[in-house]
């Protein structure tokens, strides 16, 4: 019988996910919300930073030792690290229209029929469009975050099923919470911080209650299922461990462990160590409140968290005064916290890529706003003006999205051209045979990146300052560029510069670039070679002009 159980919930769920396929107009706005968002990247493949390193990652198994055991063991069978680009990037938008749906599922389930479809729709293109995924998917195969989505979904469905059980039959409620344990496992095992967007979703999933029941929520029961979240978060960072440390001795990659640094808890430790760790710790609030608070006014994806965020507030603020009861806010503040902890543990502000919660969190926002203003009877043009919105917000997304990956191509381009004529170059006048060594800076031209800087003299820059001075004058300074203020560091940061010395120290992704666009020259891997050519490189002057490509002592130099 618990086999007939298994089945039976198998087959609930599935039915439940083809009801959306079913539905035509949920299937069309989809797809074209998905082609308008990807289509570009799918059809214009780009080689950029740790593209030129696949098979290191995926071959090697530098994957493994960096904790995303998952995606190594998908590559043994389909062989991602053999490039192809359209195909990858057609896959990876197909997962995250599945992952979209599971949530809907997921919604489905806590909302029935309050919910529309309509509101799902606005979910689900909400959540595919969000700008920021383009922050991780310049990155050939994605990093895993698409497959990271559908398995986090699928961890959630799992929860919420144990949440429902646990009143009743506590056993099948634990074999819920376990198959939520072995999917979150499975999605962090493709990237790491998919275990934020569980937390997250833990803590929405208990403030989606109310809407379930209209009774408060028991504090007991709140407690207790946060003791169990919690639980299966531990679970899962062991389970990680002890997975990485199976893989490293059967896969026999003890060589790459030495390789990359892996993080580790003495370096977390680092910051409560220090002489001041309350300042520090002040910094990295402010810097956090910054990146993914204030950049509203300039960045997109975190104007929707705000609008989301500030959603979620203004309901937990009725129903706690409504129900007297203090939990929504508390679960809130938990929501706003966890992407905090993440910070904490890096010691830096998390990069933008790292958000994956942001799409998912964003979605529910608008959902919920859908849901409120679809139930205002009294006012029945605030549901159609409300459509309109969501419409007009989806486009922007979409269009940000396309964007993101249009300025990704022209510097693929733009690498592309440099280092070809580099290349020509060097085969003109000292043939294919000699070692080459690449040094300098490099910085991606201004005219192609200009969309991630806002000019000191726009009214968004005043905006920012006006906000940030009350609490530190200096905090905007750290993204102070030349050219203006920049909101997003890492979709401007050149290959070329990152090539020069990546991974190991030598030009060895520089080569590698040049290999696959048809030029192949013998590599130096002595540090103190190199060393010395980067020394000599310093007192050259910058290609193109005369003099930056010079013959050494069994070597060609090249400075950029």
């Amino acid at each position: 019988s618990k086999n007939k159980g298994g089945e039976k919930n198998m087959k609930k769920l599935w039915e439940e996910f083809q009801y959306f396929f079913q539905q035509k107009i949920y299937v069309i706005i989809l797809c074209l919300t998905a082609i308008c968002g990807y289509g570009f990247e799918m059809t214009h493949p780009s080689i950029g930073i740790d593209d030129t390193a696949v098979s290191l990652y995926l071959e090697d198994g530098l994957e493994v030792v960096m904790g995303r055991w998952f995606i190594y063991l998908i590559n043994k069978i389909f062989h991602l690290s053999d490039f192809s680009p359209f195909m990858m990037e057609l896959i990876g938008v197909i997962l995250l229209c599945i992952s979209a749906t599971l949530f809907c599922v997921l919604f489905r389930r806590i909302f029935g029929r309050k919910v529309g479809l309509t509101g799902y729709i606005i979910f689900s293109c909400i959540f595919i469009s969000n700008p920021i995924i383009s922050e991780v998917y310049v990155y050939y195969y994605h990093d895993g975050v698409d497959i990271g989505y559908v398995f986090s979904a699928l961890a959630l469905i799992c929860f919420w099923s144990g949440m429902d059980k646990w009143s009743g039959t506590r056993k099948s409620a634990i074999k819920y919470y376990l198959g939520s344990l072995i999917c979150i496992t499975v999605a962090i095992g493709c990237y790491e911080s998919m275990l934020l967007l569980f937390i997250i979703g833990i803590l929405l999933l208990l403030y989606l209650r109310a809407f379930t029941d209209n009774r408060r929520l028991k504090s007991g029961y709140v407690i207790g299922q946060l003791i169990i979240g919690a639980s299966i978060t531990l679970g899962v960072i062991i389970l990680r461990s002890v997975i990485l440390k199976v893989m490293i001795q059967v896969f026999r990659l003890q060589d790459m462990v030495g390789f990359m640094n892996q993080r580790s808890i003495t370096e977390v430790l680092k910051i409560f160590g220090s002489n001041q760790p309350i300042q520090e710790l002040w910094m990295l609030l402010k810097r956090f409140w910054i990146v993914y608070y204030v950049n509203a006014v300039v960045y997109l994806p975190i104007l929707g968290y705000v609008i989301a965020t500030f959603v979620l507030g203004m309901i937990a603020v009725v129903l706690g005064i409504r129900r007297k009861d203090i939990w929504y806010l508390l679960l809130l503040m938990g929501m706003m916290i966890t992407p905090f902890l993440l910070t904490i543990v890096e010691g830096r502000v998390t990069l933008y890529r790292s958000c994956q919660y942001m799409p998912f969190f964003t979605g529910i926002g608008f959902l919920l706003l859908y849901l409120f203003f679809s139930e205002r009877r009294a006012l029945p043009w605030l549901r159609p003006a409300y459509l309109v919105l969501a419409g007009i917000i989806i486009y922007n997304q979409a269009a940000a999205l396309n964007q993101a990956f249009y300025v990704d191509y022209n510097k693929y381009l733009n690498t592309k051209e440099v280092l070809t004529e580099i290349a020509l170059e060097i085969e003109r006048d000292y043939g294919k045979s000699t070692p080459v060594i690449f040094t300098g800076h490099y910085s991606t031209p201004y005219s192609l990146v200009e969309d991630y800087y806002v000019s000191y003299g726009s009214w968004q820059y005043r905006v920012i300052a006006a906000i940030t001075d009350k609490v530190d004058p200096h905090l905007k300074e750290k993204y102070f560029a030349p050219q203006g203020y920049c909101f997003t560091g890492e979709a401007n940061y050149p290959f070329i510069q990152w090539a020069f010395d990546a991974f190991d120290g030598t030009n060895r992704e520089m080569m590698n670039f040049l290999e696959m666009h048809g030029h192949s020259f013998p590599q130096v891997t002595d540090p103190e070679i190199l060393e010395q050519a980067r020394t000599i490189g310093d007192t050259m002057p910058e290609w193109p002009a005369d003099g930056s490509v010079s013959l050494q002592d069994g070597y060609i130099l090249v400075h950029i």
